[in-house]
């Protein structure tokens, strides 16, 4: 509560007595007391002393309250306990003798006020600034002019012709923006209210960009000087302030805008930058090579195609980068994320590559028939005959600087190449055709037997005899030599048109049975051979009279050695025929032992095993694997490669087994088709 001097009427209402007498003292209704606590002097009515001289009551600090002037000197009084009426109160005095003097008063609560007036036109600023203030002269008790001054501490007192203790406050704002109550106490009895309309404009502060102001936006009395303060924002800086600052002072980032218009004012913030220096992104670089100004404090992202076309044959591939400042010192792959706070800068690191083609002609395969080989780097190519018989591989083409070894050829990266690999095919000889291809055949005669891939009776090749014809007798011969003892198999044929011809079997120069003399479709002959070397013979003889006339000869067999068709010495026996497949061992029976347990071209197996899994021995990805698979219940099933025909498959038995971890010492053999719970599977094969 504010202070204020009291205007105190006293009253005598009861006469002394000797012992507890009292009078009660009623105070002015109009007269508010404040707390106790504070010094404060009180005038009051003399009636009620008893001796009928003026007194003075003051207020102690420690909340007390004495007698002075003329009161006795040694009385007290001091405030009792507020009575159940609001706003009332009692006061007991009491003196050095027996006699008490008991005072009750009532508080004035809600006191009679006079509107005072003051001049509208006039406005009034902040309570701290000293400023005066013309008023109405209604409002003075005198009727004279007097000036209203506002103090630094926010009180108001007056001057000029005011009652010279007079004093004033501001009091709360009412519910209406712009006035204010002014109470106003004289030294006399009456008290005055001012409410006045207090004359301002409005101040509209924002910012735009990240950063705050010291002030908000509000009401300032008229020609009150309005003070705001730009803070920017992490990574910000404040740029300028924007709209209505004509007549505003501006040093640095502080606005004094005079409050004598409404004004709308913006601080204006920026982003701080940093830049990013980009170099050898190529095309597709975002961003592209050059200087780039980014948002500081921002996620930045640097990228860039992994492929560049550089020319025919020759591309870039990206390698990753290198950064300062922000950016990675190094990285890999075609993204850079980073968060930029300073000055930054990417290379981009890009390896050459070569484009390889490899072209193939005649019958074969290549491992890599195309590749892109970095600079300094090398390409490896194998190249795998195929169901042919093949002389041979040659390498052509761009082969500079390659090495190359028989059918594999490294080749060095440094320029695209094209390169073709030839697979020569084997000239058909008569070994080929009738199955012996370690034997050596000679022909003579009138006309040359000839090999010939049509009309064979195993439906690839065989051997044919000449065209012997103008009207004269002929022969044409084919032979070669077995070392017997041994049976000696063979499918041959006459075809005769209209000559009369015929083909006979010799055995060292003698006519053995059988013999051809008439036009026979295909028909096996098996013939005994003696011990020793034995040239054999087959001679086909004409008049003259049809060169289409002829003699056919095909699969020729023999098992050589006593009889022996097959390996004596090897796990499984292997067949002699199964070994000349594939041109290994020399048609004896000590080449054929020999071929059957020599290491395949797998570098996994022997021959002989080759043969039991149904391999081919030369091909070096030739290998018996075990699969596995899934089937529509999710349940592995196991296979194997290479899958053989059912007649082949047929001589053989294949043992799948399975076990819970390679660490286990044994394997379970597996039922086919059976469900498994094993982790691990073989396969192995047998023949039967």
């Amino acid at each position: 509560m504010m202070k204020r001097q009291l205007a105190v009427l006293l009253g005598l209402c009861a006469a002394l007595s000797a012992r507890a007498a009292t009078t009660t003292l009623r105070l002015d209704t109009r007269t508010e007391v404040r707390s106790p606590a504070a010094v404060e002097t009180i005038v009051y009515d003399t009636a009620w002393c008893p001796a009928g001289t003026a007194g003075i009551v003051l207020a102690a600090d420690d909340g007390s309250l004495a007698l002075s002037a003329n009161a006795p000197a040694s009385g007290t009084v001091a405030w009792n306990t507020a009575d159940a009426a609001a706003g009332v109160r009692t006061l007991t005095l009491k003196a050095d003798g027996a006699a008490v003097y008991t005072a009750k008063f009532a508080v004035r609560l809600a006191p009679a006020t006079t509107t005072l007036s003051l001049d509208t036109r006039t406005g009034v600023r902040r309570a701290a600034a000293v400023e005066t203030i013309a008023y109405d002269t209604a409002w003075c008790p005198d009727g004279t002019l007097g000036i209203l001054v506002a103090a630094d501490d926010g009180s108001l007192a007056f001057s000029k012709d005011s009652p010279a203790a007079g004093t004033a406050a501001w009091d709360t704002a009412d519910a209406e923006a712009g006035v204010r109550t002014l109470s106003l106490l004289a030294d006399g009895d009456s008290v005055y209210t001012a409410q006045m309309a207090v004359r301002a404009n409005y101040l509209e502060l924002d910012t735009v960009g990240n950063g705050t102001l010291s002030a908000g936006s509000g009401w300032f009395a008229q020609g009150a000087m309005a003070i705001a303060a730009a803070t920017p924002g992490t990574y910000w800086h404040f740029a300028r302030w924007e709209g209505d600052t004509d007549g505003c002072r501006v040093a640095g980032t502080t606005i004094r805008a005079p409050m004598t218009a409404d004004r709308t004012i913006r601080a204006v913030f920026e982003r701080d930058e940093c830049s990013l220096a980009v170099s050898g992104g190529l095309a597709g670089a975002e961003p592209a090579d050059g200087v780039h100004a980014l948002a500081k404090g921002g996620e930045a992202t640097a990228k860039c195609a992994p492929v560049a076309a550089l020319g025919e044959g020759v591309r870039a591939v990206c390698a990753g980068w290198t950064g300062t400042g922000s950016v990675p010192a190094e990285g890999t792959g075609t993204n850079a994320t980073f968060t930029i706070l300073e000055d930054s800068s990417i290379s981009w690191r890009w390896t050459t590559n070569y484009l390889v083609r490899v072209t193939v002609v005649g019958d074969g395969t290549v491992d890599v028939p195309e590749a892109w080989v970095e600079r300094g780097g090398a390409l490896a190519v194998t190249a795998t005959p195929g169901a042919s018989p093949c002389a041979g591989v040659s390498w052509t083409g761009d082969v500079d600087g390659a090495a190359i070894d028989g059918t594999g050829i490294e080749i060095p990266g440094d320029r695209p190449r094209d390169i073709v690999v030839t697979f020569k095919a084997l000239a058909l000889g008569f070994g080929q055709a009738v199955e012996q291809p370690r034997r050596v055949w000679t022909t003579d005669g009138a006309a040359m037997w000839t090999p010939v891939q049509t009309g064979a009776h195993d439906g690839v090749d065989a051997a044919r005899s000449g065209a012997v014809g103008g009207g004269a007798y002929g022969e044409s011969a084919l032979s070669a030599v077995f070392t017997g003892p041994g049976d000696l198999s063979f499918w041959w044929k006459l075809e005769t048109g209209g000559a009369v011809c015929g083909v006979d079997l010799l055995v060292d120069g003698v006519a053995a049975e059988p013999y051809l003399a008439s036009a026979s479709d295909w028909a096996q002959t098996r013939v005994a051979l003696g011990d020793g070397e034995h040239r054999v013979t087959w001679s086909f003889w004409s008049d003259g009279s049809d060169e289409t006339a002829a003699a056919w000869l095909d699969q020729v067999s023999f098992s050589g050695a006593g009889g022996r068709t097959e390996t004596q010495t090897t796990p499984e026996p292997v067949p002699y025929a199964w070994l000349d497949e594939f041109l290994l061992g020399d048609g004896t029976e000590d080449g054929y032992e020999t071929a059957a347990w020599a290491g395949a071209a797998n570098g996994v197996n022997a021959v002989w095993q080759c043969y039991v899994a149904g391999l081919d021995p030369t091909n070096t990805a030739s290998r018996l694997l075990a699969t596995i698979g899934f089937n529509e219940q999710g349940r592995p099933t196991v296979g194997w490669t290479p899958e053989l025909s059912d007649e082949e498959a047929a001589k053989r038995t294949y043992t799948i087994r399975g076990k819970e971890s390679l660490a286990d010492e044994e394997w379970t053999p597996v039922a086919p088709g059976a469900e498994s719970d094993y982790s691990f599977f073989s396969v192995s094969v047998e023949m039967k």
